[in-house]
């Protein structure tokens, strides 16, 4: 009978074998397990987490490949190069700006301002031709107002010769009572004078009119000319003018700082008040 004692002269190794292929199961499982727990519960990140995770590959290139770029001095080289760049672009943009004005003034760009100017006037004036004559139409008068002229122009036509038939029957009037006075004797059937004599008069010298033909008998008296009047020959045409009327008898001319005026005559038949005012002091009348 042969006895085995490999398997009893090494007690341990077969607990270890047995622990070895015991724990080599659950060595390859742990990945798995952690694997799917990672995956079925993800850690979320805040805002601020992940701008700061994006950001700080980048802060820390610039920091390696450029630590200069952060001290005072790198700031204040950056800040020049950008400050000598806006002027450059300013500078650019203002000889681009007097290149364009020189354009402007030049004398072909004015050449072509006075085609434009030339084109519109002509386009304005074909405009104008085209539609003057409806223009013309509308501001013209309607056919309301037209018909409301002619009736002012009948108007007028009519008021004219109202007023030409009144002053011709005036003139007559004048003529028939010039000839009445001229026929009149002044006297009653009785030979007794129709005079009626008024002293009431600022000259305090007697007036009188005939109560039969209404004849005035004035002595020497003062009238003013007209304003329009300001030379003696326009006064003499006046006075004729007065005479022909028959207001006054004749008269003389004469101006002062006032004014003009005329010194008319006594009518003819004042002599006629002259005796009867001195019957009447005598007490013969």
């Amino acid at each position: 009978m042969k006895i085995d004692f490999e398997g009893f002269a090494k007690p341990g190794a077969n607990a270890t074998q047995k622990t070895a292929a015991t724990e080599q199961p659950v060595a390859a499982e742990q990945p798995t397990t952690t694997a799917a727990v990672t995956s079925t519960v993800p850690v979320e990140l805040s805002a601020a987490e992940q701008l700061e995770r994006a950001q700080r590959p980048l802060k820390r290139d610039v920091a390696a490949m450029a630590p200069e770029l952060l001290t005072p001095r790198g700031i204040a080289i950056q800040t020049d190069a950008v400050k000598r760049t806006f002027e450059e672009a300013v500078a650019t943009k203002n000889e681009q700006l007097k290149t364009v004005a020189a354009e402007v003034l030049s004398e072909k760009s004015q050449g072509k301002t006075e085609e434009m100017k030339s084109a519109v006037a002509e386009a304005v004036n074909a405009v104008l031709e085209k539609f003057l004559p409806v223009l013309e139409r509308i501001s013209g008068p309607r056919p309301a107002e037209l018909a409301a002229a002619a009736k002012d122009a009948a108007a007028q036509e009519r008021s004219k010769r109202e007023w030409d038939r009144e002053r011709l029957q005036m003139k007559q009037t004048k003529l028939a009572q010039r000839q009445a006075m001229a026929r009149c004797s002044h006297t009653d059937g009785n030979g007794h004078p129709r005079w009626q004599i008024s002293h009431n008069q600022p000259s305090h010298l007697p007036i009188a009119w005939c109560s039969q033909c209404q004849l005035r008998v004035e002595p020497k008296r003062y009238l003013c000319l007209p304003p329009s009047i300001t030379d003696e020959s326009s006064a003499a045409e006046y006075i004729k003018l007065l005479v022909a009327e028959g207001e006054i008898s004749g008269g003389t001319p004469f101006f002062d700082a006032t004014g003009g005026y005329i010194l008319a005559n006594e009518h003819p038949l004042y002599y006629l008040i002259r005796a009867l005012e001195a019957q009447a002091s005598m007490g013969v009348i």
